[in-house]
């Protein structure tokens, strides 16, 4: 029976699919360890180069005004300068002193990890000095004011408001950050509680074991020196602050340019119910992992699903969600919590060219649900028209909001890590200046993504992945290559004319342009156009809409609305 249940999926910024598969929720301990061993192995971006300031330039970006960095502790928006100057620098979360005084020995990772890491007023910084984190109740105390930028911050003179706070508890000096960003400073010490418990890094690199704790008494200065064991607190304050000012736009905004550089994530950014599991012993909100690699397959005229095992082993079951539109809304199959990994769908039958979307979830004992599995298609009489990739929508927009869509005209899923790239000609040269490898796979008629990683939020939402070199304006060519496993690549699709600089910074004709608007590829275009450098008229193959249209962005029509050639078919 079916249950009248309609469920559809969404988040924002969530990390990329099975990131956090190996992660076992079954208690704190066990979460605990897998969150570790799945975090450990980051990138480093060393700090005392310099490396890190791009990166935190980008991450600290002033939503409001791309050219501004918006600070931590002061909420104050700066004009970005490449490398910080007087005005704002680099403020590590958890104090340096407090264990992790160099960037050598148990300090390489920890020192330079960028999750901890922020722009900051330097007056600010210098205030907030080594001092641990607390609710700063007691008079007298020191009040320093925020700005009001991006929506938040301003005012002074009342307790908390919004205002950072140094004071003493018990004869030791404390910080209070303020409301907008509290919850951003305490997942930050979580995550480094988390992330270092000592042994080494991958790459054989020894670290410390940070340690976020109540006990005031364990937190003091390594004298210059980098701690094996280092305190930091006042853990009940942070995860106070931790709930009450949870993950913003702003912060998972970050989140993602950070994980770009380091390769690695906060997982109270992405779980936030995790901290309550570890640091506070109540796991009652913590549902399951998503079950990993659903396949639907055809046999004997029945479709039968099947899909790896969860590692958790408080587990009730399974449940199957189908729809016939990619992406939902689901209907779920199953009313009573399967116990076995395959699952034969008895309730309906495969119909030709009608494509049926599962995804799968896991239940616990705590009566939580996963999210969704990657989706799944039984299509099993998909016949289609291409042979290869398109680009299927080109957004060039206000500011750093860039993306390309990529469509698959094929029968087959098409792999493209190591097997595609986009170049990208800038300003009329023949010679590409990026060359961006994408990665993941593409369904039969699904798309793929890539958006600058400080694009609009609604286009991040979407993106299948991010590269800050995706900057082209109205006159710089792309192309699509496919890579032959020689060294050598060919062309599949290509926009605009390699090595020819058109007039007016756009390729334009019958009012649709290159600059500043968003194309989407007719339908019926079924192949790409591999001559790149033939002149190109983009009213030709292309919709133009006015700029940031992003309405289109995540899915194509490539069947034109009235019925087609003899010999294409519709699916």
């Amino acid at each position: 029976m079916l249950l009248p249940v309609l469920l559809v999926w969404t988040a924002l910024a969530q990390p990329p699919a099975g990131y956090w598969a190996e992660v076992n929720t079954t208690d704190a301990e066990t979460l605990r360890e897998t969150i570790h061993e799945t975090i450990r192995g980051h990138t480093r971006i060393g700090y005392n180069s310099g490396a890190n300031w791009p990166v935190l330039e980008e991450a600290d970006t002033d939503p409001t005004n791309p050219d501004n960095i918006l600070d931590i502790y002061k909420n104050e928006s700066v004009p970005k300068v490449g490398g910080g100057s007087s005005t704002y620098n680099r403020e590590h979360v958890w104090p340096r002193s407090l264990g992790i005084p160099t960037e050598s020995g148990l300090g390489r990772y920890p020192f330079s990890d960028l999750h901890s890491i922020y722009l900051c007023d330097a007056a600010y910084n210098t205030a907030r000095s080594n001092h641990p984190f607390r609710n700063v109740t007691l008079l007298p105390r020191d009040e320093f004011p925020t700005d009001e930028n991006a929506g938040m911050g301003g005012g002074s003179g009342v307790y908390p408001g919004n205002s950072n706070w140094r004071g003493q508890v018990a004869g030791r000096t404390y910080w209070q950050v303020w409301e907008g960003r509290k919850g951003d400073a305490a997942r930050a010490i979580l995550y480094m509680d988390v992330r270092y418990e000592g042994g080494e890094h991958p790459d054989g690199t020894p670290e410390p074991d940070l340690i976020a704790v109540n006990n005031a008494s364990l937190i003091q200065s390594s004298g210059g020196q980098n701690a094996a064991v280092a305190y930091m607190g006042i853990l009940d304050d942070m995860m106070q602050w931790h709930r009450d000012d949870p993950p913003s736009e702003i912060e998972r905004n970050r989140h993602e340019v950070i994980f770009e550089a380091q390769q690695n994530r906060n997982p109270f950014i992405d779980y936030p119910e995790w901290a309550d599991c570890l640091y506070a012993g109540d796991c009652s909100g913590v549902a399951p992992m998503e079950p990993q690699n659903l396949v639907v397959s055809l046999d004997a005229g029945e479709i039968v699903l099947s899909w790896d095992p969860r590692p958790e082993t408080n587990l009730t079951g399974y449940f199957v969600y189908r729809s016939s539109v990619s992406g939902g809304p689901y209907e779920r199959v199953n009313d009573a919590p399967l116990t076995e990994t395959v699952y034969t769908d008895l309730s309906i039958f495969p119909e030709d060219e009608v494509p049926l979307y599962y995804v799968v979830t896991a239940e616990n004992d705590r009566g939580l649900e996963s999210a969704f599995s990657i989706e799944a298609v039984a299509d099993f009489d998909f016949d289609a028209p291409g042979t290869d990739l398109i680009i299927s929508e080109y957004i060039e927009g206000s500011s750093f909001n860039k993306a390309l869509e990529l469509y698959n005209v094929s029968p087959a899923t098409i792999e493209l890590d190591g097997r595609y790239e986009v170049w990208i000609f800038f300003n009329g040269s023949d010679q590409a200046q990026s060359r961006i490898a994408l990665s993941g796979d593409v369904a039969p008629g699904e798309v793929h993504v890539l958006a600058h990683p400080s694009a609009s939020p609604v286009v991040l939402n979407i993106a299948d992945g991010t590269d800050s070199r995706l900057l082209h304006n109205g006159d710089d060519a792309i192309e699509l290559r496919r890579l032959n496993g020689n060294g050598d690549s060919v062309v599949v699709d290509s926009l605009g004319e390699v090595g020819y600089l058109p007039e007016g910074g756009e390729w334009t004709g019958n009012g649709v342009s290159t600059r500043g608007m968003t194309l989407v590829r007719k339908p019926g275009i079924f192949e790409g156009r591999t001559d790149s450098t033939a002149p190109f008229d983009p009213s030709e193959e292309w919709i133009g809409h006015p700029r940031d249209t992003f309405d289109f962005l995540g899915f194509h029509d490539i069947m034109p609305v009235e019925m087609p050639a003899e010999g294409l078919l519709i699916f």
